[in-house]
């Protein structure tokens, strides 16, 4: 299944087979399961960040796995919440800088109802 931002064109002919109406579709398609922020600033001190995950379809969302690609930031851990974040399920995810200046990682967060990957990126700055 595609996401994002799609344009399609509805034709619909009349009686005559001159007679033809273009309607013009543009339709923004999210995926099936989706976290949110999509993008986490490190704060000092702070070592728990909260994502909302957003089931469009699909009554719940069933974390699977996560793959990490890091620069500077240790993903220590990433488990579901007792808590809900605005009625939906959310991730707890334990994130701690180990690099200096720029630093970033990229989460890649797999669901059991959602065959791509969710992406959310953290960045900050290092000691």
């Amino acid at each position: 299944m595609r996401t994002g931002l799609t344009q399609e064109q509805v034709y619909l002919r009349g009686e005559k087979n001159n007679d033809v109406l273009r309607v013009p579709i543009r339709i923004n398609l999210r995926p099936i399961v989706d976290a949110w922020p999509h993008s986490v600033l490190l704060m000092p001190g702070q070592k728990e960040y909260r994502l909302m995950v957003r089931p469009a379809f699909a009554k719940t969302a069933t974390l699977r796995s996560y793959k990490i690609q890091s620069a500077g930031i240790r993903i220590v851990s990433v488990r579901p919440s007792k808590k809900l974040m605005d009625g939906k399920p959310a991730l707890v995810v334990e994130a701690l800088p180990t690099g200096k200046g720029f630093i970033s990682a990229k989460l890649y967060l797999r669901f059991k109802q959602w065959s791509k990957p969710v992406k959310v990126t953290f960045v900050g700055v290092g000691k």
